[in-house]
C-alpha cells in the first residue's frame, strides 16, 4: 500500500496513520465519504445497484459488495486500501471487504464463493489476481443516470437490429438451417443448458449475417457480446469473457434469445510461448460453458486457433466457405440493385469463386457512395476494388463454353446428365495441354451450379514436413460439396514403386484416403496418365480422354474465327487448316489475345499464325495451359 498517498487521502499525519489499524483507516475513509457527500451520484448508484441486483437475482449482501466495488474503482480514498493485494491470502481479502462493510467475514466469504453469482457472473474482477473491483466500465455505468437497466450493460453487450439478410439468402445451407432451427427450438422448450454453436470460416463469408438471419427466422432476439466499450476502446479477452458470463446471467430468464460472440479467438485461443494469453482457469471456463442457460453462437475465422479443450464444448460446428455460383448470382442481383451496370454484368461476376458476401456488400457500398456516371464506370470501379485482393481462383477470362470445340473419347453431354443426378463422383481428365480439360471442368461447375476449386502443384506442395498432406486435406475440406479440380497431378501422384522420396508415397496415400470419403465431385487432370499410381485408377468413376481437334472440328474452328475476327472469305485455306493435326481449342484463346494487340487482317495472316503454333507444338516447345477466351472482341 502506498502509505504516503493513503495518509494524504485520509487527511492524517504519519503518527495518526500508523496508530490506526486497517479497520480504523477504512472507517475513516467511509466517514470522509459521508461528510463530503462523495459521491454526488450516490442516489444514482443506489438505484442502479438495486436494478442490477433485481435483474441478476442478488440479495442484500451482494448489493453491498457491488456498491463498495463501484466506489473502490472510482474513488482513490477507498481504492488505496485494495491495491497491492499480491501478498494477501483469500482470508485477508474477504476480511478487508468485511471491515469496509461492517459485516461478518464469513458472510463475505460465502457471497464470494466460486460458484456464487458474484463470481460466476463475471461482475467482479478475479480477486486474488486483479484485486477487488468490478469488471471494466461497469462502475462508471453504475454511477451515471440510466434510463433503464439495459443501459447498464450497453458497454458490454447489446441487442442487434434485424438482419438485412434472411435464410433465403443462404440456400446452400438449407440443411444446416433446418437442423439448427430445430436444435434451438428444442433447447428452449427443454431449457437445456450448454447449447453452443460454432461458425468458422474466412472473413466475409457471411457467418455473422447467417447467425442473425437464423435468429430472425425464429423471431428471436440477438444479443452481441461487444468487442469495444462505450468509449470505443477495445475490450480484452478476459473482459469479453466476463461480459459473456454477465450476459448469460442477465438473460437467463429471457426466452427466445440468442447470444452472439464474434472473434472467439480472443477468449478460446490456444496459447503460444510467443503470444501468451491472459490466464484463465479451464475448469471454471468449462463449468460456465456447461451451465450456460442461453444458447450461444460463437464465430471465428480460424478454428485451429481454438484450444481443443474448448473446441469439444461446441454442440454443432459449421464451416463457411464462399457461396456457390447460384447464390453469388442472387447476392449480386440483390446488392447491386441501386448500382447501374452493363447488361449481364452480375452474371459474369457470379463466375468468380473468390467473391464472398462481405466483398459483394463492400463493393456495392463503395459504388453507391462514389456515384459513377455510367454503367461502364460502375463496373470498372467494382472490378478495381476486387482486384486489390485478387485470388488465385479467379480465371484470367471467362468463356462461353462451346462443346463442339472439344474432342473427347466420351459423350460429354452424357457425363453432364449423369452428374446432375449423382453429384458425388471421381473423374480423371487426361490428354495433351490445351485440349479443354480445365474448360470442361468450368463448364460442369457452371451447369451444376457449383463452385470450382482449382489447385495446382504449387498450391499443394510444401517444403515443410507434413505440409503436403495438410495442404491436400485443406483443399478437400474447402471444396466439400462442390467441385475440386486438381491439375497436373502427374507432378505428385506418380507410381509409388518408382518413388525417390518419402513424401511422394505419403502424398499418394493421403489422396487415396481423401478420395474415399470426399462428398463432392473430384476431378484429376493430367497430360501423362500412364505415370499415375495404379491405385488411383481403381478409385475412378470415369476416365475421359481429351485429344487435339479432328478434321471436322478444325474446319469448324476456322469458320468461327473468320466470323468473330471479321476476316473476309478465306476458303482457300480451309483445306490447309484440315491438315493441322495438332490444333487444339487453346489456339482459340491464343488467336483472340494476339488479335487484341495485332489484329489479323487477312486469312493468310491467321493461317500463318496457326501453322506456326502447330510447328512449335510438334517440336514440344509450346506449352499450353488451357483455353479461356470470349468469342467476341
Amino acid at each position: 500500500m502506498k502509505d504516503d498517498f493513503a495518509q494524504e487521502l485520509l487527511e492524517w499525519d504519519e503518527h495518526r496513520f500508523q496508530k490506526h489499524s486497517i479497520q480504523g483507516r477504512l472507517r475513516r475513509a467511509r466517514s470522509l465519504l459521508r461528510r463530503k457527500k462523495i459521491p454526488e451520484t450516490a442516489c444514482e448508484l443506489d438505484r442502479n445497484v438495486d436494478a442490477l441486483a433485481a435483474r441478476l437475482g442478488f440479495g442484500n449482501i451482494e448489493q453491498k459488495i457491488i456498491h463498495l466495488a463501484a466506489l473502490v474503482d472510482e474513488y482513490p480514498i477507498l481504492g488505496i486500501f485494495f491495491e497491492d493485494t499480491d501478498d494477501w491470502n483469500t482470508h485477508q481479502n474477504h476480511t478487508r471487504i468485511a471491515i469496509a462493510l461492517d459485516l461478518d467475514p464469513s458472510r463475505i466469504l460465502q457471497a464470494l464463493g466460486p460458484r456464487e453469482g458474484l463470481r460466476s457472473s463475471g461482475l467482479l474482477k478475479h480477486l486474488e489476481r486483479d484485486g477487488f473491483g468490478l469488471m471494466p466500465g461497469l462502475a462508471t455505468a453504475l454511477l451515471q443516470e440510466q434510463t433503464d437497466e439495459t443501459q447498464l450493460f450497453s458497454g458490454l453487450f447489446q441487442s442487434l437490429p434485424p438482419s438485412a439478410f434472411n435464410l433465403a439468402d443462404f440456400p446452400h445451407l438449407q440443411a444446416h438451417s433446418r437442423i439448427l432451427t430445430r436444435l434451438l427450438t428444442g433447447a428452449q422448450q427443454d431449457q437445456t443448458q450448454g447449447v453452443h454453436i460454432l461458425l468458422h470460416g474466412a472473413p466475409g463469408t457471411g457467418k455473422t449475417a447467417y447467425a442473425r438471419a437464423l435468429a430472425a427466422a425464429m423471431e428471436w432476439c440477438v444479443v452481441e457480446v461487444r468487442h469495444e466499450d462505450a468509449k470505443q476502446e477495445p475490450l480484452e479477452g478476459n473482459t469479453r469473457f466476463q461480459a459473456f458470463a454477465l450476459c448469460q446471467q442477465a438473460l437467463a430468464k429471457q426466452s427466445q434469445t440468442l447470444i452472439l460472440f464474434d472473434e472467439v479467438e480472443d477468449v478460446f485461443g490456444e496459447p503460444h510461448p510467443w503470444f501468451p494469453l491472459p490466464p484463465r482457469h479451464k475448469a471454471w471456463t468449462n463449468h460456465l460453458l456447461e451451465q450456460a442457460k442461453v444458447p450461444t453462437v460463437w464465430i471465428t475465422n480460424r478454428i485451429d486457433s481454438i484450444d481443443p479443450a474448448y473446441r469439444r464444448r461446441f454442440l454443432y460446428t459449421l464451416e463457411f466457405r464462399n457461396p456457390p455460383k447460384r447464390v453469388r448470382q442472387k447476392m449480386l442481383d440483390a446488392q447491386m440493385q441501386s448500382v447501374e451496370l452493363p447488361e449481364g454484368q452480375t452474371a459474369r461476376w457470379a463466375e468468380r469463386s473468390d467473391l464472398s458476401p462481405g466483398r459483394i456488400q463492400q463493393a456495392s457500398k463503395i459504388a453507391t457512395l462514389c456515384r459513377p456516371e455510367s454503367a461502364t464506370e460502375s463496373a470498372e470501379l467494382i472490378e478495381h476494388i476486387w482486384s486489390l485482393h485478387q485470388s488465385a481462383q479467379i480465371p484470367d477470362a471467362w468463356t462461353v463454353f462451346d462443346p463442339t470445340l472439344i474432342e473427347s473419347d466420351t459423350d460429354l453431354n452424357s457425363v453432364l446428365s449423369s452428374l446432375q443426378k449423382h453429384q458425388n463422383a471421381t473423374l480423371l481428365f487426361h490428354g495433351p495441354s490445351g485440349t479443354g480439360k480445365t474448360a470442361f471442368a468450368r463448364h460442369l461447375a457452371d451447369r451444376l451450379g457449383k463452385t470450382l476449386y482449382t489447385r495446382s502443384p504449387s498450391d499443394l506442395l510444401s517444403k515443410y514436413v507434413g505440409g503436403n498432406e495438410q495442404n491436400l486435406a485443406a483443399a478437400f475440406r474447402e471444396a466439400l460439396g462442390e467441385i475440386l479440380f486438381l491439375d497436373e497431378v502427374d507432378s505428385f501422384l506418380q507410381e509409388r514403386a518408382h518413388a525417390q522420396h518419402p513424401w511422394e508415397i505419403s502424398m499418394v496415400n493421403e489422396l487415396l484416403q481423401r478420395m474415399e470419403s470426399f462428398a463432392g465431385i473430384l476431378i484429376l487432370a493430367t497430360n501423362l496418365p500412364e505415370t499415375l499410381d495404379r491405385a488411383i485408377y481403381r478409385r475412378m468413376d470415369l476416365s475421359i480422354g481429351f485429344q487435339p481437334l479432328g478434321k471436322a472440328k478444325r474446319q469448324y474452328l476456322w469458320q468461327q474465327l473468320l466470323k468473330v475476327l471479321e476476316i473476309p472469305d478465306a476458303s482457300d485455306y480451309e483445306q490447309k487448316i484440315a491438315g493441322l493435326a495438332h490444333l487444339v481449342p487453346a489456339d482459340l484463346a491464343r488467336v483472340i489475345r494476339r488479335h487484341r494487340f495485332q489484329p489479323f487482317r487477312e486469312g493468310k495472316d491467321l493461317w500463318q499464325f496457326l501453322e506456326q503454333s502447330e510447328t512449335q507444338r510438334r517440336r514440344g516447345a509450346l506449352q499450353e495451359v488451357g483455353f479461356t477466351a470470349h468469342l467476341t472482341c
